[in-house]
């Protein structure tokens, strides 16, 4: 049986799931259609609620700084120019 990972859980006082891994398992682990359907619309409204600094930082914490989703990247960086 596969191990279940709490987001922050420490292993030799290392935090070994990150916050994007505990995402990643709860889309992965819902089993029915509507159960995925609603995580989606929940990650939705929480994406809505974010200015695009902070998606730009939030894409760093998931994929690493400056690593991968160059045109959302670019995207979002061309709405903080156009707000300045």
């Amino acid at each position: 049986m596969a191990k279940v990972y709490e987001k922050g859980q420490e292993q030799e006082g290392k935090s070994i799931v990150t916050e994007a891994q505990a995402i990643a398992y709860d889309l992965w682990s819902a089993k029915s259609p509507e159960a995925k359907q609603a995580r989606a619309k929940q990650l939705l409204a929480e994406r809505a609620q974010r200015t695009p600094g902070q998606q730009l930082a939030e894409l760093d914490l998931r994929l690493g700084v400056g690593q991968g989703a160059t045109k959302e990247r670019q995207r979002l960086a061309s709405l903080m120019q156009g707000a300045k």
